[in-house]
């Protein structure tokens, strides 16, 4: 019997693959094999020959109805004859046919065992019977670790959409932060070139009067050095002539011109433009922020209700902005992104930004780009510069009249244009600095942004691990109750221990 069933299990192979044939398909040399198998050897031999005799074979492979009816028969039948097998289980002490099932001991039995000793006044019952009852309270166990499971898989599914809104909440937020530090990066560069552009018409204004005044000096120092010229050609002329023409030199020799100041404010006033830039260019950017006491946290807005850019202000809607999510947002902390005015005054002294009036006087000073009009004066006293027409013609001296003020306006005029240029530099410095402050600040939360995204991605991550862990357990007590459930009876009773106490563990809860 055993040489036939072996001789059939050879018939019934493919040549190929050694096992039995499945989808066998007919060449024209009457030989069969497996359609997979034989597409496979073609591809591998690059050539189309039949895999037992060599021969070539066209590309039309015909299903070999036969064959494939034969295997599935003889499939069918050692199924039947295995499960033939297993129902005719015998007890291994007696040899007897398994028919009973101790309840107490719980195993099967038969109707030897069931007279010994060893389980007298035990409950006993049919193994049909027990078979049954075990599988009632396989399915009332088994209903509810599926619903864990559906509950586990449904938590894994927004765990995922949890993390995915963290990273786009993430890049949201730093969107936005990017967004408010342009704002200022905007509103330094206007406030800049507003001080500047104020810096240079006054630059302008001054050295226009400079050169209307220095224009003005020039026709006076002209007049005057044509009325020396006149009255020393007259000394220098004969007596006759030089009396003849003494009151018309006379007349000339009048001055009626007062002496020429030096103007008031001809300098760059420079404490208006320097004298604390950096405090009242903040104070100025304070007008273009709101402070308020109450930042709004979208994460426990609520299902309805959905919060504005700035945080401030809130309104409701029919769909929530973050659905089911709330409850796993809510067990996560911020970070603190946000900082007071009080903190933000506290870092601005810290590094320095603020400049009393006092320390931005005493830095000019230093520098020596003031003078007053005294000292100016003074200083054009004590050179001997200045000297009158009536002195001179009193004198009867042969004089030049130095161009003491057309030298001297030029020089508080290039005096003006060093200072103006010096002081451009200034606040093109001050600005760097309040630029630079930004750009540190900017980067301060959006490295902290960055880490908390991290921190909250790293624990979506573990909890996702820990659900997929939990997923698989359920899944596989599941396959191995269902399995059970569909054995034989007596497969059923021998395992159900493990059933009963190995299998339906539930696992822990989702927190």
């Amino acid at each position: 019997m055993a040489t036939k069933s072996s001789f059939l299990i050879e018939e019934l192979c493919c040549s190929v693959c050694c096992d039995i044939v499945k989808d066998p398909v007919l060449l024209k040399c009457s030989h069969s094999f497996c359609k997979v198998c034989l597409q496979q050897f073609w591809e591998e031999k690059s050539s189309r020959e039949c895999p037992v005799c060599r021969k070539k074979v066209s590309m039309d492979l015909p299903q070999n109805l036969a064959l494939k009816n034969i295997v599935e028969s003889y499939l069918k039948q050692e199924t039947e004859s295995e499960r033939a097998g297993k129902s005719e289980a015998r007890c291994s002490l007696h040899g007897e046919k398994l028919l009973l099932y101790c309840e107490d001991d719980q195993e099967p039995l038969c109707l030897v065992c069931q007279t010994s000793k060893i389980h007298r006044n035990h409950r006993i019952c049919p193994v049909e019977e027990a078979a049954l009852y075990l599988k009632g309270e396989l399915k009332t166990v088994l209903n509810p670790v599926k619903e864990r499971l559906k509950r586990f898989t449904k938590v894994k599914q927004e765990f995922e959409k949890t993390a995915e809104h963290i990273r786009n909440q993430a890049q949201h937020t730093e969107r936005q932060v990017k967004a408010e530090f342009q704002k200022l990066h905007q509103f330094l560069n206007v406030e800049e070139e507003a001080r500047l552009a104020a810096l240079r018409k006054e630059e302008e204004q001054k050295s226009q009067k400079m050169e209307e005044k220095i224009e003005t000096i020039t026709r006076h120092v002209s007049s005057l050095s044509d009325k020396i010229t006149a009255i020393e050609k007259a000394i220098h002329s004969e007596d006759i002539s030089l009396l003849k023409s003494s009151r018309n030199i006379k007349e000339r020799a009048q001055c009626t011109l007062q002496d020429p100041q030096l103007l008031s404010g001809a300098l760059i006033d420079v404490a208006k433009h320097l004298g604390n830039l950096k405090y009242r260019v903040w104070e100025k950017m304070l007008e273009m922020v709101q402070y308020t006491p109450v930042t709004l946290d979208p994460n426990t807005a609520g299902l309805l209700a959905t919060v504005s850019t700035d945080m401030v202000q809130t309104q409701y809607q029919t769909v929530g902005f973050i659905h089911t999510l709330e409850q796993c947002l809510n067990s996560m902390q911020t970070v603190g992104l946000i900082y007071t005015l009080e903190q933000c005054l506290n870092r601005m002294q810290t590094v320095g930004l603020i400049h009393t009036l006092e320390q931005c006087l005493n830095r000019m000073q230093t520098v020596g780009l003031i003078h007053t009009l005294e000292q100016c004066l003074n200083r054009m006293q004590t050179m001997g510069l200045i000297h009158t027409l009536e002195q001179c013609l009193n004198r009867m001296q042969t004089i030049t009249l130095p161009p003491v003020f057309r030298a001297r306006f030029p020089h508080t005029n290039r005096a003006a244009e060093n200072q103006a240029q010096h002081t451009e530099r200034q606040v093109k410095a001050e600005f760097q600095k309040l630029h630079q402050f930004l750009r540190d600040e900017e980067e301060a939360r959006l490295a902290a942004l960055r880490k908390e995204e991290e921190q909250k991605i790293q624990k979506m991550k573990e909890k996702i691990e820990t659900i997929t862990r939990h997923i698989s357990t359920l899944s596989d007590k599941i396959t191995a109750i269902e399995k059970a459930m569909d054995s034989e009876d007596i497969s059923l009773l021998k395992i159900s221990s493990q059933l009963q106490y190995n299998e339906i563990i539930l696992v822990g809860d989702l927190n």
